[in-house]
């Protein structure tokens, strides 16, 4: 990797940081005047869905600071159950989360959209420079599914995670069976 090379993902780096400590501010802010806006997650409901045993999510998240509000997202959220979860039930955990205002995505609606930016992106390779309205809108759906990304990981997956050492990241522990956010 060359220096520039270097030297400009540092600076993508920082500018990032500095965006997202921008926008917590502009969300404190916000709660501090609006108080109502102020999101908790309704934990009955999603355990209705889901039997699961804790949800830790990314020390960067809205969820995690405390500072969700309505259309807030819950970035890298890692829903930990006892045992492998089916698909359906994660979809409906994941729409549970959207109906209680929280942005967030599980990894197959991930794959389904690339799938379909793929397939329509090639579709026509003559003009392939040229995005239209219905690409974008893909394209917008990719990105939001990336950032607010919940996945789930059963105690024994997290177990042979361990022995092997490739767990996927640690977020903060936000909060176990039965607290709330608040």
């Amino acid at each position: 990797m060359s220096p520039e090379t270097n030297e400009m993902s540092d600076f993508d780096s920082r500018r990032e940081q500095l965006r997202r400590s921008q926008m917590i501010a502009q969300r404190r802010e916000l709660l501090r005047l609006h108080p109502e806006l102020h999101r908790t997650l309704d934990l009955e409901k999603l355990r209705q869905v889901v039997d699961f045993d804790e949800i830790r999510v990314a020390a960067g998240s809205s969820v995690a600071r405390n500072e969700a509000i309505e259309g807030s997202d819950i970035d890298g959220a890692m829903v930990i159950t006892r045992r492998p979860v089916k698909l359906i039930s994660r979809l409906r955990f994941v729409r549970e989360l959207r109906l209680q205002s929280f942005r967030a995505a599980d990894i197959s609606e991930l794959q389904a959209a690339a799938r379909r930016y793929e397939r329509k992106s090639s579709s026509r390779p003559d003009d392939s420079w040229f995005l239209s309205e219905e690409h974008r809108e893909l394209f917008r759906q990719k990105e939001e599914a990336e950032a607010t990304l919940v996945r789930f990981y059963s105690r024994r997956q997290i177990q042979t995670h361990l022995k092997n050492k490739d767990f996927p990241g640690s977020g903060d522990l936000v909060y176990r069976t039965g607290a709330v956010i608040k």
